[in-house]
């Protein structure tokens, strides 16, 4: 995600989709950060261009792997951005199909004019949820085809994926994780990070972020969406923000003349 430039045409329409993250902007500017969903970034205006890490690109698509510092300038182009759930089914399909020997992917997808329509409406007004969804499955559909692939983890690791998603807070002992997986604690850890690629604890702080940003949504203040997401104080949620999306979270949540976010995630 970014920072923005403080402009009074700028936008970003923020929807939070089933596990996944869509961003509609109209100004990206965003330092080195990383987080753990796989990006996919669609710009579809003519003759436009964004710098990702540094370099020009005029691709109209990129697939961006999870957990891999990055930055991103649109070079006041509007973007489409797709923030997807490694974890899910979708997210296999994405790392089995495009992403197994290469942490970027870069292509030009002819897109249709109905689907470069839908591209122009998002990045400049809402959308209903009906319009989200509806551009969610078409625009996935058009990228990686129908995610078809069996959604391959180990089934200790997706026993404890529903475990953790009971807890209240995303928080447990990596020991008592451990144990509901029949597995010694280092044996746990080790296999954990294997197959989600990166450590329990640094998967359980994403969690949290995810469940205090739709407590924020929700109209909860900063201090109680920490406090009830699990992070020990205020600070703590700030830094985690800043570590994950490289912008500070007041850029996003304190400025809605110029961003707006809506949870669609149980719809």
């Amino acid at each position: 995600m970014a920072n923005f430039r403080q402009a009074m045409s700028k936008h970003t329409f923020i929807y939070l989709v089933k596990s996944d993250i869509i961003i509609a902007e109209n100004n990206v500017q965003s330092k080195d950060h990383h987080h753990h969903a796989i990006k996919i970034i669609l710009q579809l205006r003519n003759k436009s261009s964004l710098l990702f890490n540094g370099n020009i690109v005029e691709h109209n698509t990129i697939i961006f792997n999870a957990d891999r510092i990055h930055s991103l300038d649109s070079q006041s182009n509007p973007v489409l951005i797709f923030l997807i759930n490694p974890e899910s089914e979708l997210g296999s399909h994405i790392r089995s199909g495009f992403l197994v020997n290469n942490d970027v992917f870069f292509t030009n997808i002819k897109y249709s004019q109905h689907l470069i329509n839908h591209f122009n409406e998002f990045v400049s007004k809402q959308q209903s949820i009906n319009e989200v969804l509806h551009i969610y499955d078409e625009i996935i559909t058009a990228v990686c085809g129908d995610p078809a692939d069996s959604f391959v983890i180990d089934e200790r690791i997706r026993r404890i994926f529903m475990e953790i998603n009971n807890l209240e807070d995303k928080k447990a002992p990596v020991k008592d994780l451990a144990s509901l997986a029949y597995l010694s604690e280092s044996r746990f850890m080790h296999l954990f990070k294997e197959e989600v690629k990166i450590p329990v604890r640094q998967y359980l702080s994403w969690l949290r972020l995810l469940d205090a940003l739709k407590l924020i949504i929700g109209g909860k203040t900063f201090t109680e969406a920490a406090m009830d997401s699990g992070f020990t104080d205020l600070p703590h949620l700030h830094k985690t923000f800043t570590h994950y999306f490289g912008a500070k979270i007041q850029d996003y949540f304190n400025n809605s003349r110029f961003i707006q976010v809506w949870d669609f995630s149980d719809v």
